[in-house]
């Protein structure tokens, strides 16, 4: 929701070609050899200052230092008793960055802090 909020108020139905970008900087955490790595970032590319990318999971906190917000988001390859993500980030409870939650690999790590989110 924020990250689509930013979009709408930084770009109108009909930008002009020359639109500015949203001034800020942004750090996508995904999946290392994922298929939607490059699209998402190739987009959030178009519409913000700076993107970068960290692997979701490696990621650590301090990752997210120089950037205003985190996108934390992974492909799932669901098996048998689990939604197929790997290794999950574990952040601490400090943790005060702008992070935008994709899909369920992003309440997973949102509820190990203690937020009430869920998927279903």
């Amino acid at each position: 929701m924020l990250l689509f909020g930013l979009l709408a108020a930084a770009t109108p139905a009909q930008a002009p070609a020359t639109a500015e970008k949203v001034p800020l900087d942004v750090l996508y955490v995904g999946s290392k050899d994922g298929a939607r790595t490059p699209d998402f970032v190739q987009f959030l590319q178009q519409h913000f200052r700076r993107v970068s990318t960290a692997v979701y999971s490696d990621f650590q906190a301090t990752d997210a230092d120089p950037y205003d917000v985190a996108v934390l988001d992974v492909e799932m390859h669901p098996k048998q008793n689990s939604i197929g993500i790997g290794p999950q980030p574990t952040l601490p409870p400090g943790y005060a960055r702008a992070t935008v939650l994709v899909s369920g690999p992003g309440v997973i790590v949102a509820e190990k802090l203690g937020c009430k989110i869920d998927w279903w």
